[in-house]
């Protein structure tokens, strides 16, 4: 009787572990076809944002007036550049102007870097010491090892 109850369980495992590994065949196989697939969607999704690149330069050179005597850069440019840096900016895009502001980010290291306080700036930006204090001190870290 034990030997009959043997046998059994013994076909049992057999059969189990055929099944397990026909299973483990077939998700191979979907893994493969559905990997296949998302390579072709990244491609196809990457050639769309290359067009739309190359169409929006183009726009962008079509709108662009082309000054020849373009005089350099100076001091009193960059000056007033600096100075409108945290101010709303407005964008031609489609034909129509939208706006945008620099992320508080921007506005705590541009700030940081004239010179201001972390107490001056949390106060200006109505934020915490502690943020600004963060925000400089990831930035240092992260262009630690940049240069």
């Amino acid at each position: 009787m034990t030997i009959l109850l043997l046998i059994v369980s013994f076909m049992l495992h057999l059969m189990a572990l055929i099944a397990i590994y026909q299973l483990s065949k077939q998700i191979q196989m979907k893994k493969q076809v559905s990997t296949g697939d998302i390579f072709a969607l990244f491609e196809t999704y990457l050639n769309e944002i290359k067009d739309e690149n190359r169409r929006l330069q183009q726009a962008l050179n079509a709108h662009t007036p082309k000054s020849e005597g373009a005089p350099p850069a100076s001091s009193d440019n960059i000056a007033i550049q600096n100075q409108n840096a945290t101010k709303p900016k407005e964008v031609l895009c489609d034909n129509k102007l939208d706006s945008y502001e620099p992320s508080l980010k921007v506005q705590v290291l541009h700030r940081y870097h004239q010179g201001s306080t972390i107490e001056d700036i949390a106060r200006e930006l109505n934020c915490g010491k502690t943020e600004v204090a963060l925000m400089i001190k990831l930035h240092k870290k992260n262009n630690r090892y940049t240069c």
